[in-house]
C-alpha cells in the first residue's frame, strides 16, 4: 500500500540553473511511501507564495527540511533573506512554537518594544486553493501604557480575528514577538503548569512529561544542569512509534513514523515491520473547524504509544525539569489531573457541585455529574461536565454511559483531584456541604425583603460587582431575575406560595439565595444562580440549564408554571374561548405603516390582527417584541411606552366614544387603520357617532360589533368620566449578539433608569470571573422626550450612553398594575 504525504523545505543554497529559487523560499514536496523509503538525490517541489504553482526539480543538498508549523511561521516573514536568517536562529523559532494565546509578550514595532498579550495565532487570509499552507501570525492586544500604539482592533480584511479597542492590536510575525519575562529563548523559561510541585527524578524513574499541551510517558536516563537550569533526558519506551510530532497550537501537521505497524493491520494493510510514514495534514479550511481539529488530535493521541527505532535503540527527548512529574498518571486523553489533595471530607462535594481540577495545562472548571468507580479502577472517580468543549466524551467511558452531557464536555478524574471552584468562594465563607446548607435553610422561616426603593437605588444597586454575577451563559437568567425582583414586587407571591415538597428547595434558593440578597445587599454571587440552574436541571425540565444559553421566556415558564404553579398571568379571549399564558409574543404580518412604533401600537395591532381581547385585567404583562430569533428585528427602533393603556383591549368594561367621549356601545374593526382617527386605540363609538361615521360611502360596508357592558351599566346614565385601565413599565430585557442585559425603571421621573449587565467586565482569563455592573442611565430620558421624527433621525451609534440598546435591542417588556398585584 502507498501512503501520501507533504514535506516542507526551505531553500538554503539556490542552484544556479533556477533563477526563481532564491535562498529562503519555502517549498513543499508530495511524496509516496511503499514498503521502504527511497531517499532520492533530487526532489520535485512546488514553491509557496507564487502567483501560479511553480514546479521544479531541485538537488536535495540545496534544501533543509522544516515541519509544517515551522514553515507556517517562516512564511509570515516576507523577505527571503530575512526568512533564512530566522530559520537559522533555532532558539527563536523553537521559542515561537511554545507561544500560545494568553501569553504575555513584547512586540517589536517601529523600532520600539510594546507590551501585550497574544489573543490570536493563525492565518490572516485564506491560502490559494492550490497551496496547502498559510502564513501564521500572532495577534497581540497591547496593554498598559502601550495601548493605542497599534494599528488594528483585531480585524483583518473585514474579518474579526480577535477583539480589542481601536489601535490597541498588532499582527506580527514570530520574529518580532517574544515572551515578556524571558531572558533567553529556551522553553525552560516558561512557568511550570499550575498546581504542580516538581520532584527531582533519578535515572530509572517512570515519569509523565509535558510537551506543549500534551502529556507523554517515559523513563529517566539522566538529569543534567545547563546554565543553572535542570533538564531531564527521557527515553520514550514503546514498541511501535519512533517519532511523533503533535502540533497543538497551530493544528497544521501531525506526523507519525511507525517502525512496527503490526498493530495497525486492517487499517493500513502493512505487509511487514519495515518503516513507513503516515502524515495527516490539516489544510487552511480545516484549521478553523474545531470538530475536525479535535478528531485529528484524538486520532493522534490514540496512536501515540511510545518510541523505539528499528535497531531497538530507544528514542530520547530532553525536557525542562518543571515539565516532568515522577510517576505515570493514567488518563483517557491529554488532560491529566495532577493535584491529589484529599478534599472529600473537607468540602463535602457532591453531584452538581461546582469544582475545578488542576491539570498539566492549567485549571479546568465544571460540574460534578457522577461519583463512583469505573471499570478497572479502584479509586473513587468523579465525572465532570466541563464549561468548554475540551473534554473527551459525552459522559461515556469504555462504551458505558455514566451521565449525559454535550459531546466533548465530559472528563473523568479522581474525586480527590477535585476542589470547589475558587471563583465562587467568598473569603471566610463556612465550608459546609450543600446538603447542610439546605437543611439549615429548610428550618428557617424567611420572608421576602422589600424591593429596592427609588431612594435606595444609588446606595444599594449602582456600581461594579452589583446585580447578579454572570457565569457560563447565564445572562438570560441574570437579566430576567434582576428585572423581575430588584425594584418590583409584582411577582413576590411566587416566593411565598405553598408548593409541592419536591419543589420547595427551588423556591428557597430563589428567595433566600437570590432575591433577598439582591434587594438587601445589591449583589448575588454566580454560584447561587448556578445552584438554581442545577436544581432546575435535576428536576428534569431541561438537561442543559447549566451549560447552554436559553431564552428568558423559557426560564420564566419553567419557574412560574412547572415549579411554582403560579396562576397564568394572562387570560386571552379569542372567538369566545379563553386561553391562558405567562408571556405574550407580539406578531405582526407586516409593518402596516408603523415605521417607528410604540409598544402601545405594537400590542394593539397584534391584538387586532389576531382578534384577541383580554379576558381580565392582568397584574403583570410580559411582552415579547416582534423579531425572528435573536438577530432579525422587524423594527430598527421601538419607542418604550411608559404607560400602557389596555382599556380598549379588555373584553368587558365601559369605554368612551373616541369622538364625543360618551359611553361607547359599538366597535368597528374595519376603522382600525383609518388615518382619519388616532394612530392608537381601538375604534369604539356611541350609537350616534357610529351612524355618522359609517354614513360615509367609504365606510358603509363596515360591520360593527356591540360592546359587552356590565349588566345595568348603560341604564345608570352617562358617566362624568371613565377610569382608564393602565399598566406601568418597570423593566426591559434587551439582547445584542446573544447577550442579554436589562433596563430597570425604578422611579416616577423620566430619568429614573438603571442599566444592568451581568458580564460587564472580567477579572482574569479562563480562571477568572465576571464582574456584573449596574449603572445609572438618565440619558434615556433625553430620547423619550423627543418627537418621533427627531428620534427617527438619531443614528444608533451616536446615541448617548447605553440608550441605543433600549431603543434598538429590546427583546421583552415587563409591565405591572400596582392596583391589581396586591390582590393576586
Amino acid at each position: 500500500m502507498m501512503s501520501t504525504g507533504i514535506q516542507y523545505f526551505i531553500v538554503t543554497e539556490p542552484p544556479d540553473y533556477l533563477r526563481h529559487s532564491h535562498a529562503g523560499r519555502i517549498c513543499y514536496s508530495i511524496y509516496e511511501y511503499r514498503a521502504s523509503i527511497d531517499f532520492a538525490q533530487k526532489l520535485q517541489v512546488f514553491m509557496l507564495g507564487s502567483l501560479a504553482p511553480l514546479y521544479c526539480e531541485m538537488d536535495r543538498r540545496c534544501l533543509e527540511e522544516v515541519s509544517g508549523c515551522e514553515a507556517a511561521l517562516l512564511l509570515a516573514v516576507t523577505d527571503n533573506s530575512e526568512r533564512l536568517k530566522w530559520f537559522r536562529d533555532k532558539d527563536t523559532l523553537r521559542r515561537a512554537l511554545t507561544l500560545c494565546e494568553g501569553t504575555e509578550v513584547v512586540v517589536e514595532e517601529g523600532g520600539g518594544q510594546l507590551n501585550g498579550i497574544i489573543r490570536f495565532i493563525g492565518s490572516l487570509s485564506q491560502a490559494a486553493a492550490e497551496e496547502p499552507l498559510e502564513a501564521t501570525f500572532f495577534g497581540v492586544e497591547l496593554q498598559g501604557e502601550d495601548k493605542g500604539k497599534g494599528n488594528t482592533d483585531g480585524c483583518h480584511d473585514n474579518e474579526r480575528l480577535f477583539a480589542c479597542e481601536r489601535d490597541c492590536g498588532i499582527f506580527a510575525p514570530f520574529c518580532r514577538v517574544r515572551p515578556r519575562d524571558s531572558d533567553s529563548s529556551s522553553v525552560a523559561d516558561s512557568e511550570p503548569p499550575s498546581g504542580r510541585q516538581t520532584q527531582m527524578p533519578v535515572p530509572g524513574d517512570r515519569v509523565t512529561y509535558f510537551i506543549e499541551d500534551y502529556c507523554c510517558y517515559g523513563m529517566v536516563l539522566n538529569v543534567q544542569e545547563k546554565d543553572g537550569k535542570h533538564f531531564v533526558l527521557i527515553s520514550t519506551v514503546s514498541q511501535h512509534c519512533s517519532n511523533i510530532t503533535l502540533v497543538n497550537k497551530f493544528n497544521m501537521t501531525i506526523l507519525f513514523y511507525f517502525y512496527d505497524s503490526s498493530h495497525l493491520k486492517g487499517k493500513f494493510d502493512a505487509q511487514s515491520p519495515s518503516p513507513f510514514c503516515l502524515e495527516l495534514y490539516l489544510n487552511s479550511r480545516w484549521q478553523r473547524r474545531a470538530k475536525c481539529k479535535q478528531s485529528i488530535r484524538n486520532l493522534a493521541l490514540s496512536l501515540c504509544l511510545q518510541d523505539i527505532d528499528a535497531t531497538g535503540k530507544t528514542g530520547e527527548v530532553e525536557v525542562p525539569l518543571q515539565f516532568v512529574v515522577v510517576g505515570e498518571y493514567p488518563a483517557g486523553s491529554d488532560l491529566i489531573a495532577l493535584d491529589n489533595v484529599a478534599v472529600e471530607e473537607k468540602w463535602g462535594m457532591g453531584v452538581n457541585s461546582l469544582v475545578e481540577v488542576s491539570l498539566g495545562t492549567g485549571s479546568l472548571y465544571g460540574i460534578i455529574r457522577w461519583i463512583g468507580t469505573l471499570p478497572g479502577r479502584q479509586d473513587v472517580m468523579a465525572g465532570l461536565e466541563l464549561e468548554e468543549d475540551i473534554g473527551v466524551s459525552d459522559g461515556t467511558f469504555k462504551n458505558v454511559s455514566f451521565f449525559q452531557c454535550p459531546p466533548r464536555r465530559a472528563l473523568f478524574v479522581k474525586y480527590s483531584c477535585c476542589r470547589p471552584d475558587a471563583r465562587f468562594l467568598s473569603e471566610g465563607a463556612p465550608k459546609h456541604s450543600v446538603a447542610d446548607r439546605e437543611i439549615q435553610q429548610s428550618v428557617e422561616k424567611v420572608d421576602p425583603v422589600a424591593p429596592v426603593s427609588s431612594d435606595r437605588v444609588a446606595r444599594v444597586l449602582i456600581g461594579r460587582m452589583k446585580g447578579i454575577q454572570g457565569h457560563c451563559n447565564s445572562c438570560y437568567m441574570d437579566a430576567a431575575l434582576v428585572s423581575l425582583f430588584s425594584c418590583s414586587s409584582v411577582l413576590d407571591s411566587m416566593l411565598c406560595k405553598s408548593i409541592e415538597p419536591q419543589d420547595a428547595a427551588i423556591q428557597r434558593t430563589l428567595l433566600h439565595d437570590i432575591v433577598n440578597p439582591l434587594r438587601s445587599e445589591g449583589f448575588v454571587q454566580a454560584m447561587h444562580v448556578m445552584k438554581l440552574r442545577q436544581q432546575l436541571e435535576k428536576h428534569g425540565y431541561c438537561h442543559s440549564f447549566t451549560t447552554e444559553e436559553k431564552d428568558p421566556e423559557e426560564f420564566l415558564t419553567v419557574i412560574m408554571h412547572h415549579i411554582l404553579a403560579l396562576d397564568p398571568l394572562l387570560k386571552l379571549s379569542a372567538a369566545g374561548k379563553v386561553q391562558e399564558s405567562y408571556c405574550y409574543q407580539i406578531f405582526l404580518e407586516q409593518k402596516r405603516g408603523l415605521l417607528l412604533p410604540t409598544v402601545q401600537q405594537l400590542l394593539e395591532h397584534s391584538f387586532h390582527n389576531a382578534g384577541l381581547k383580554l379576558a381580565e385585567m392582568p397584574s403583570c404583562l410580559i411582552l415579547q417584541m416582534p423579531r425572528f430569533g435573536k438577530k432579525f428585528k422587524m423594527f430598527d427602533k421601538i419607542i418604550p411606552s411608559l404607560e400602557l393603556d389596555v382599556s380598549g383591549l379588555l373584553l368587558e368594561g365601559p369605554q368612551q366614544c373616541i369622538l364625543c367621549g360618551k359611553l361607547a356601545q359599538e366597535e368597528c374593526a374595519f376603522c382600525f387603520d383609518e388615518s382619519l382617527f388616532s394612530q392608537t386605540g381601538f375604534k369604539v363609538f356611541c350609537t350616534t357617532c357610529s351612524l355618522q361615521v359609517h354614513s360615509h360611502p367609504r365606510r358603509r360596508s363596515h360591520q360593527t360589533t356591540v360592546l359587552d357592558l356590565p349588566e345595568g351599566y348603560a341604564a345608570q346614565g352617562p358617566p362624568h368620566s371613565l377610569t382608564r385601565d393602565t399598566l406601568e413599565l418597570f423593566a426591559v430585557l434587551c439582547i445584542e449578539t446573544s447577550h442579554y442585559v436589562a433596563f430597570i425603571k425604578y422611579g416616577a421621573h423620566s430619568h429614573d433608569w438603571i442599566f444592568f449587565d451581568s458580564m460587564a467586565d472580567r477579572e482574569g482569563d479562563a480562571d477568572g470571573f465576571n464582574i456584573p455592573e449596574v449603572r445609572a442611565c438618565p440619558e434615556v430620558a433625553i430620547y423619550l422626550d423627543m418627537s418621533p421624527a427627531e428620534l427617527a433621525d438619531q443614528i444608533p451609534r451616536d446615541m448617548k450612553g447605553v440608550a441605543k440598546r433600549l431603543f434598538c435591542d429590546a427583546y421583552m417588556y415587563l409591565y405591572q398594575s400596582p392596583s391589581m398585584y396586591l390582590y393576586r
